[in-house]
């Protein structure tokens, strides 16, 4: 019990002197209660759309200043955006990003929720972090990522991008591998030329083929082998 609350603590304090420090370099002193405001709203959202249009409502400020204080968080290496993926056809939308905190402890600080991992209700955004991290970690300069969502909530989790060659990605908890994630049916009819795709997920790795497209399975810790797929 006292290293967790040692632990505890020693988050909050990295917490409090971001806050308290690196952040009042950046913003006036007025401006930090909206930013806690929206740093709150991000951290119990992470791996959401981020609508800045909506979100300004929400903290009370306007969308440049929304634009300003992501741009703060994104210098400050406290999350990445992720872009939407797209070749301009109607039926996919086109702006908005994802976005990823770089910290799980420090969204649990944010939210105040050290629960264990299996009662959580963040369960499947934490995994899907993880994968997005990994990716990130160890692609080079030769990958692109995005993700993909249409007008009708289809989604793809990450799209890998190299030298044209396209890999979506599915990242999901447990799943039957004898079922394709409706989002890879999805985005398999919207670009029918993609040869594979890959689903993260709590089991074992394994493959099938769906309309002569190969389907891998792997579990989520050997996410940087998505890579060697492109």
């Amino acid at each position: 019990m006292t290293e967790k609350l040692e632990k505890r603590e020693y988050l909050f304090e990295i917490y409090k002197t971001y806050i308290a420090k690196d952040i009042k370099s950046f913003l006036r002193e007025e401006s930090i209660l909206s930013f806690n405001k929206m740093l709150t709203w991000l951290a119990m959202n992470n791996t959401s759309q981020l609508n800045k249009h909506s979100l300004s409502k929400i903290v009370g400020v306007s969308s440049r200043q929304i634009d300003r204080y992501i741009e703060v968080l994104e210098g400050t290496f406290v999350m990445a955006s992720l872009p939407p993926f797209s070749k301009n056809k109607s039926k996919e939308i086109t702006k908005m990003p994802k976005f990823y905190f770089y910290d799980q402890g420090i969204i649990n600080t944010i939210i105040q929720d050290f629960r264990p991992f299996h009662l959580r209700p963040d369960v499947g955004s934490q995994k899907e972090a993880f994968v997005f991290w990994e990716l990130k970690k160890y692609a080079d300069i030769r990958y692109a990522m995005y993700y993909w969502r249409t007008s009708d909530s289809q989604e793809v989790d990450f799209i890998l991008v190299k030298d044209r060659l396209i890999l979506p990605i599915e990242v999901k908890s447990q799943w039957d591998i004898k079922k394709i994630p409706p989002g890879l049916k999805a985005f398999f009819s919207f670009y029918p030329e993609v040869e594979r795709a890959i689903v993260f997920y709590d089991g074992l790795e394994d493959q099938l083929l769906y309309e002569n497209k190969t389907i891998f399975f792997a579990p989520h810790y050997k996410a940087s082998k998505a890579l060697e797929l492109l």
